[in-house]
């Protein structure tokens, strides 16, 4: 897996983690919890969502990128296909 791919996926898999952090910990807050319990709360979930959406957005990821490759390298190849030679 390439570099891109891999900080492509750690930013979502971070940015996914803070907001399971901000729902958990408002919505333990609204139900009457303390703020520490909301934020104890809070970052058990973000670090379980942490470790999940790692594991599963890599794969889907690279083959979104994949897909995405190959599709610009078959409309360039089709580009200079209709282009008539110099």
């Amino acid at each position: 897996m390439d570099t891109a791919t891999s900080e492509l996926a750690r930013t979502t898999a971070a940015w996914v983690a803070s907001l399971a952090f901000a729902v958990t910990f408002l919505a333990a807050w609204a139900l009457g919890a303390s703020v520490l319990t909301g934020a104890v709360r809070g970052a058990v979930v973000a670090v379980a969502t942490l470790l999940a959406t790692n594991l599963l957005v890599r794969p889907v990821l690279a083959v979104v990128l994949d897909a995405m490759a190959r599709d610009k390298s078959a409309r360039q190849q089709d580009g200079e296909r209709k282009e008539p030679a110099r």
